[in-house]
Order: C-alpha cells, then sequence, then structure tokens
C-alpha cells in the first residue's frame, strides 16, 4: 500500500510498482524488504529500485517515520 503523502507517493511511486532492490539491496519477497529497510533512519536517502510496466525505474525516497 502506498501512503497518500507518504513518502514512497512523494518519490513517485504507485499501485503496482514493484520493487527489486533498496539501496542496492536485492528484493525478492517481504523478508528482503524488511531486513532492507530495518537500518534506515527517518529522514535518510533511500535508493530503491522499481519495475513498472516491465520497465525498470530508479526512484530516490526520503525515508519517513514507522506508524
Amino acid at each position: 500500500t502506498i501512503d497518500k503523502n507518504g513518502p514512497a507517493q512523494k518519490a513517485g511511486m504507485i499501485k503496482g510498482d514493484v520493487i527489486t532492490s533498496i539501496n542496492g539491496i536485492i528484493i525478492k519477497d517481504t523478508n528482503d524488504a524488511e531486513l532492507a529497510v530495518s537500518d534506515i533512519a527517518p529522514a535518510e536517502k533511500v535508493n530503491i529500485t522499481i519495475i513498472r510496466n516491465n520497465k525498470n525505474l530508479s526512484l530516490q525516497l526520503i525515508s519517513g517515520e514507522y506508524r
């Protein structure tokens, strides 16, 4: 889910995007994603690679606070 006005939406992510890497860590499943974000501090720059419409895209976002 992409929160309205959250970091992912502000970075340009949309519903249906598939995250393939976070800060260079390959994401194959939710466990990989949880591990990749576990050391990211609030307000840190995060590099994300996604697949959208069969194309790889690179985005950068500023992490938010975990709720």
